[in-house]
């Protein structure tokens, strides 16, 4: 249920910047009523997500209806920027633009946002080692053969995460971990495994030198 509504907030916000694109193009021939219009549905949809986020409940919806609140400001944006509006107004809507850096820089932490947490894109391809910290697959929105997938630590602050290294080729698909050693600070050994096929890998990263050492090994019965 969570990849399904990850993949159709991914593909609303494609669609809803391709929307905001078009409608700058004939902003200018737009009606005064249709940006009024768009600000009506952006303020009952924040409100609406702010009244069910302080309830501390529905979290599914928290998540839909504050994504839509981000992308009705996109639209919102695109539809009063060349109109006569107030600039405070425009400055409001201008904030929403943030999103399209955002996406194209780190599309998981944007979706991460958006839904407050409650939805994470980067959640897919990942094991908890402990704590906070976790072995997370990287560029999990895009399919990767498992012998070409690249793996980062992370630690998870909030909605906000803390990179500790990355670029690890596992060289299989974990389905488990084991953490022998962990350090932020200095480093970190763990020892991945993939049960189906009886294989397992010894990773050690000294975070001081920033260095990563395998040892891919067949784990024994």
């Amino acid at each position: 249920m969570e990849n399904l509504l990850l993949n159709f907030l991914i593909i609303a916000l494609v669609l809803c910047f391709v929307a905001a694109i078009v409608l700058l193009i004939f902003s200018s021939r737009l009606p005064k009523w249709l940006g009024y219009g768009v600000l009506t549905i952006h303020a009952a949809l924040a409100v609406t997500a702010v009244f069910l986020f302080l309830r501390h409940n529905h979290p599914v919806y928290v998540s839909l209806i504050f994504s839509f609140t981000v992308y009705t400001g996109i639209l919102l944006f695109a539809c009063i920027v060349r109109n006569n509006f107030a600039l405070a107004l425009k400055i409001y809507a201008s904030v929403f633009l943030l999103t399209l850096p955002l996406f194209v820089i780190s599309p998981s932490r944007l979706i991460t946002i958006m839904t407050l947490g409650h939805l994470n894109a980067s959640h897919a391809g990942e094991l908890h080692l402990t704590g906070d910290y976790y072995l997370e697959k990287e560029h999990g929105m895009i399919e990767q053969k498992n012998t070409e997938a690249t793996y980062k630590i992370i630690r998870r602050m909030g909605i906000f995460n803390k990179t500790l290294t990355r670029n690890i080729q596992i060289n299989f698909r974990p389905d488990s971990v084991k953490v022998l050693f962990l350090d932020e600070k200095s480093e970190i050994r763990l020892r991945v495994y993939e049960r189906s096929a009886s294989d397992s890998a010894d990773i050690s990263v000294n975070l001081t030198r920033n260095n990563t050492s395998f040892d891919i090994t067949k784990k024994t019965q």
